[in-house]
């Protein structure tokens, strides 16, 4: 009797990799490996079905996180994994991120699919190559790899597109829906959205602003001031392993001072589901070289971008170029707060080249990149086997 291959999804977040899960759940013994309660918690929200973290650990919650922190810190981690893997001898691993699953020597046909598609260099980490398959979001990012590495076969690099853009072209943006989030939040439904959005490794010393604005406390609060006289919401959404300053009880009270929404979740390790309705609510969104920034610019609305001032970054050494960044590009608050502005009055004024760089990022923005991905593994799955020397027809 054929059994059915063995998928385990190493989860850093659920939210890319559950658009995988839902194309291959019903072709092969699905699994999902994670190693933070955060996303454990979005997993069984979603009615996802074998989570090895929650059998592993049949403990109340906040024994798991403890005991997940205590695992990190005394490098217990890959060796439960280990443990784990040993255990359900899975046939295909999937991960969202390169720089654990590597460490782990398996004999499964190892795939990586990527969590964002960020302009700061992750497609370009020299520990992606060594997974079996790398799916690509664009032509582009096969050619970046192509050139930084020298690679002649280039057969394990796959353009797909991205899942990560399929919930924004298949689902119509209802404005009910998205007035009812702004209401859920406590802003007001008949003011415009502005989000600010920067990830963690942006500017000096991994700060909130370049170190050009200011202190954080008095950058933070010219800069909600300045929000609120322009009559907008405000929404400041960290990258959530900036956990110093989002539970930084100072900042948060400058933000509540000036009526801005302050997310304060903090999950360390992990990209949180409520992305996607913060995206929606949103109509000029500002960051840096966020992977946030690619999925906003689906929707085609406006961006306003900081000059990052990282003293560990380098264009020439970023997946995207700084050119394919369109909208504004301010090195100061008052500039900062003038594109702001600008953005709000002409929402239009780079429509035709968001499209051109959207084209240049992302294969067939068709809704299908989930399915055309899923397709691919399997697919490729068939000639690793073989090559492997292994009967697939046993399984």
């Amino acid at each position: 009797m054929n059994k059915r291959i063995k998928i385990i999804f190493f989860a850093y977040s659920a939210t890319v990799l559950g658009r995988y899960w839902e194309y291959l759940n019903d072709k092969a013994d699905c699994w999902w490996l994670v190693s933070n309660p955060y996303v454990c918690d979005e997993l069984k929200k979603n009615a996802r079905q074998k989570i090895l973290f929650k059998k592993l650990f049949f403990l109340p919650s906040f024994a798991i996180i403890i005991l997940y922190k205590l695992s990190i810190k005394f490098k217990l981690i890959d060796k439960i994994r280990k443990v784990i893997f040993n255990k359900i001898k899975p046939d295909i691993c999937i991960s969202d991120t390169s720089l654990q699953l590597i460490r782990l020597d398996l004999s499964a046909m190892k795939v990586l699919v990527f969590h964002s598609v960020p302009y700061k260099r992750y497609f370009l980490m020299p520990q992606n190559l060594k997974y079996d398959l790398i799916l690509l979001p664009s032509e582009y990012h096969k050619k970046r790899i192509q050139e930084c590495f020298n690679i002649k076969d280039d057969d394990k690099l796959k353009v797909v597109g991205w899942p990560g853009s399929d919930i924004f072209i298949n689902k119509e943006v209802d404005t009910k829906v998205r007035d009812e989030f702004i209401k859920k939040i406590g802003l007001n439904t008949a003011l415009k959205t502005i989000m600010y959005a920067p990830t963690y490794n942006a500017y000096y010393k991994r700060g909130l602003f370049p170190a050009s604005f200011g202190t954080y406390g008095k950058a933070l609060e010219i800069f909600c001031r300045e929000c609120m006289k322009l009559n907008v919401n405000l929404i400041i959404k960290l990258h959530p392993t900036m956990s110093s300053f989002i539970t930084n009880k100072e900042l948060r009270a400058i933000a509540e001072r000036y009526n801005a929404y302050w997310v304060n979740k903090v999950d360390k390790d992990c990209i949180d589901s409520s992305v996607k309705d913060f995206l929606l609510a949103t109509d000029v969104l500002i960051s840096d070289i966020s992977g946030i920034i690619t999925s906003f610019m689906i929707l085609d609305r406006p961006i306003v971008y900081i000059e990052p001032d990282n003293e560990d970054f380098n264009w020439k050494d970023a997946d995207l170029p700084k050119e394919f960044r369109v909208g504004k590009i301010v090195t100061s608050m008052q500039k900062l707060i003038d594109s702001i502005k600008k953005s709000l009055d002409s929402p239009d004024e780079d429509k035709i080249k968001r499209q051109e760089v959207l084209r240049e990022i992302f294969y067939k923005l068709d809704g299908k990149s989930s399915e055309r991905a899923a397709q691919t593994i399997l697919e490729y799955y068939k000639n690793f086997k073989l090559k492997k020397g292994i009967d697939i027809g046993k399984q």
